[in-house]
């Protein structure tokens, strides 16, 4: 059984807190987010493992663009939009270019509608929290290695968690933490919007009604079928390089601007320096657990888009990709054009 202390550090961290009493002042400046690409300064090095990994990118359907029409006979067209779980200025921005969409729609649906919204952030760190009681497989199990479990403490140090707490979380829990800088959480601390909220947003403003594609539960009975000596092993492997998470989610970033999704799959595999076993675990969890949240999505969203029209906005990795939301409504008879 966890400890008290335990389920509270998940809490935290499920809520972007991580520790309440070092909450920054809301007047205190932002931290800077310093990561680099990595694909940009790939390409200046070694052109032919960048080259590699873009060629790796065009085995993904619709692997570029964010913004799709749908559209079928008699009814007024709908949108397909790829979000991003982030505060970055230049993504919120374009986000918000999409009100010229969303102001002819009657229905805006997102993963989690409202559920999203920082008041009800609570649920969703409850939810998760009950999960982990009685869950034995937490992540000190994984890490026989005494300096690799020192590693990741210092990690969790710089994100204000104590490593003693942390360290007996689940994987399926901890490891999203190493995906995000901490510059990012800070801004996500002082709720700071976020690309999908600022969709709800938009929707509500404009009197649209607000949908969700899943449920919370869904989304965390996804997250827990992560191989945990997996997830455990690819936190080593970015603590083990001071200042990788940060470049990865630049690079992320990067893609995200430039409309590139597809390249996000090879660039995780090429660019971790994680085993063939780790990087096969990575493609299953991606096609199997992508794939089958993204039949559930299309299945909720084809009422909507009949019933339309209505503006999707989904994480973009779940337009990708032969299982992906594009070719699912596709084959589902709906006509997708990708709006430049």
């Amino acid at each position: 059984m966890m400890g008290a202390r335990t389920i509270i550090a998940a809490l935290a961290l499920l809520l972007g807190l991580a520790s309440w009493p070092a909450l920054a002042a809301a007047s205190d400046p932002l931290p800077a987010c310093t990561g680099k690409d990595l694909l940009a300064q790939l390409h200046q090095t070694d052109a032919t493992a960048y080259d590699r990994i873009v060629t790796e990118s065009h085995r993904y359907a619709n692997g570029e663009g964010l913004l799709w029409k749908i559209e079928s006979p008699g009814r007024e067209p709908s949108y397909l939009f790829g979000t991003i779980h982030a505060t970055d200025e230049e993504a919120i921005a374009f986000a918000q270019s999409m009100a010229k969409y969303i102001g002819q729609v009657h229905t805006v649906a997102t993963e989690l509608g409202e559920a999203m919204a920082p008041n009800l952030r609570w649920v969703i760190a409850a939810k998760a929290a009950l999960r982990i009681i009685g869950n034995k497989a937490d992540t000190a199990s994984f890490l026989p290695s005494a300096d690799d479990r020192e590693k990741l403490a210092a990690v969790l140090r710089t994100m204000q968690m104590d490593p003693v707490s942390a360290l007996h979380m689940p994987p399926w829990l901890l490891v999203s933490a190493f995906a995000v800088p901490p510059c990012e959480v800070e801004r996500q601390r002082r709720d700071l919007v976020t690309v999908d909220q600022t969709i709800v947003n938009l929707g509500q403003e404009r009197g649209a009604k607000i949908a969700a594609l899943e449920t919370i539960d869904e989304q965390l009975d996804a997250l827990q079928t992560l191989d945990p000596a997996a997830a455990a092993r690819q936190m080593v492997a970015l603590a083990r390089k001071p200042g990788l998470a940060e470049d990865m989610y630049a690079t992320m970033l990067q893609l995200y601007h430039a409309q590139q999704i597809a390249v996000l799959f090879p660039v995780d595999e090429f660019m971790i320096d994680t085993s063939e076993l780790d990087r096969e675990a990575d493609r299953v969890f991606n096609e199997r657990i992508l794939g089958k949240r993204n039949r559930v999505m299309v299945e909720r969203a084809k009422p909507l888009i009949d019933a339309g029209p209505v503006f999707i906005a989904v994480g973009a990795l779940h337009l990708v990709g032969g299982d992906g939301l594009v070719e699912l409504l596709r084959a589902s008879g709906y006509t997708l054009t990708r709006v430049q």
